[in-house]
């Protein structure tokens, strides 16, 4: 018996074998908030996103499952940087009727997102001190002398908060830095709007720093915010260079050309999303980019979003019978529907009361109604204010002399009328034929010349 207690001791001493550590692949985030405003929070990051609940005493806790790296905290309807280790044991205050000035973190990983905390009060101090405008509108030597202080300050409140991890005190410098440059790219066009088109007289070696930038970084364009600007900027401005050699490039297309130049995907992925929205009604080129935005974008939910969008585009094309309105209020008195107006042009615009663009165009509108009186041509305004602003609506047509016929649309963005025409952005302007039919889904606007060519195309 001995002999086998003493194999069976031997075997399990030879089974047992030390136990592999595995790497922790999770963060753990808690904490307490103050004047609770939500019962969820949210963690989101590059395709990710964590609802957290909020316990009625404001505690919460969770396990974030992710990758090392930036994230944003949503409070209620306020957000906060913050930066995630897998490993790391976050715990959070905060009162929410301070929001900012009262974050603090405590536990593994706090030391980062304290700094971060504290970055973001010196810069939201720093833009209250330093009026843009005013900056803006300094001489370049002066101009210099007080971002590089900006620059100064913040590399200064990194360093003291003594991170550890290097890779981080890299990134958050490289930041820094895109900052400033980003500032000096800006200053000859800024300065220019500032001082009533002034162009600024700038001393040799000024723009010297921006020599040779390098504007494809991949790393870069995930870790700073300021790089992503940079680069933005340097597509746009390339992609409106283009479109001035060549009259018959358009900067939809042009744009694509210099995001399909770019070598670092990520940064394709990032830029193609800006273009997307001009797959829309009216568009000629709706089709040809839809086919380049799909041979670029590797995101799913974007390839349905834009095919989505030129199915609707099409129901919308030149030649189809319009999407119509009922009865909608007539500040005249009465309603009107869009079937009322059958035998004349009609030139819709889709406004509001809020919309600043919207105002600016009313002058505009005004003149052209005038200039076409007693044609064969309606001018309608569709207001898509909420039903709370009714009163309103009321009030600024009567104050501002608004002419044309004035409606209100049944339910604001909702209406059928503008879900059918996928109006998501206001001022929009349509024109429509004698007989109801689409001629522009997306029409000139009344300050823009190619009105009147569009309508004397059409014998009005």
């Amino acid at each position: 018996m001995k002999k086998i207690v003493f194999a069976l001791a031997t075997l399990a001493i030879v089974s047992c074998k030390k136990e592999e550590v595995k790497p922790v692949d999770y963060a753990l985030f808690s904490g307490k908030i103050t004047n609770k405003n939500s019962d969820t929070i949210y963690v989101t990051g590059k395709d990710f996103k964590k609802a957290i609940p909020v316990k009625e005493d404001g505690t919460f806790n969770d396990t974030l499952n992710t990758a090392k790296g930036k994230y944003i905290v949503h409070i209620g309807s306020e957000t906060s940087n913050f930066h995630l280790n897998q490993g790391d044991n976050l715990n959070l205050t905060i009162d929410t009727k301070e929001f900012d000035e009262t974050i603090a973190y405590t536990g593994e990983g706090s030391v980062i997102n304290n700094y971060l905390a504290k970055a973001y009060m010196l810069e939201e101090v720093t833009n209250a001190k330093m009026n843009p405008r005013e900056l803006f509108a300094s001489a370049p030597e002066v101009f210099i002398s007080k971002v590089k202080a900006v620059q100064t300050s913040a590399d200064s409140l990194l360093t003291s908060f003594s991170i550890k991890d290097t890779d981080f005190v890299a990134a958050a410098k490289k930041n820094n830095n895109y900052t400033y440059l980003a500032a000096l790219k800006n200053y000859p066009r800024y300065y220019q709007m500032v001082s009533g088109g002034k162009e600024a007289v700038l001393p040799e070696g000024f723009s010297k720093e921006l020599d040779g930038l390098d504007l494809d970084n991949s790393l870069d364009f995930d870790n700073s915010d300021s790089y992503k600007g940079l680069v933005m900027g340097d597509v746009q401005g390339k992609a409106t260079e283009a479109t001035e050699k060549d009259s018959t490039l358009t900067f939809a297309m042009s744009f694509i050309n210099q995001v399909k130049g770019l070598k670092s995907d990520n940064i394709k992925q990032a830029l193609i999303t800006n273009i997307a929205g001009e797959i829309k009604a009216g568009n000629d080129e709706s089709d040809a980019i839809y086919k380049e935005v799909m041979a670029i974008t590797t995101d799913k939910n974007l390839k349905e979003k834009i095919t989505k969008q030129l199915a609707d585009s099409k129901k919308l094309a030149k030649g189809n019978p319009s999407p119509t309105f009922e009865n909608y209020e007539n500040h005249a008195g009465g309603t009107t529907s869009l079937a009322d107006l059958k035998g004349k042009f009609v030139y819709i615009d889709m406004w509001a009361t809020w919309c600043g663009p919207c105002k600016r165009e009313i002058p505009f509108m005004k003149k052209v109604e005038k200039e076409y009186h007693g044609k064969n041509i309606e001018f309608v305004s569709i207001s898509v204010d909420r039903k709370n602003a009714h009163d309103k609506w009321k009030s600024m047509v009567k104050d501002g002399e608004m002419t044309g016929i004035q409606l209100f649309a049944d339910n604001d963005f909702k209406s059928k009328f503008a879900v059918d025409y996928g109006v998501n952005s206001i001022p929009r302007f349509i024109l429509l034929d004698t007989e109801g039919n689409i001629v522009s889904a997306d029409a000139p606007r009344p300050s823009d010349p190619g009105l009147k060519t569009l309508l004397a195309e059409h014998g009005i």
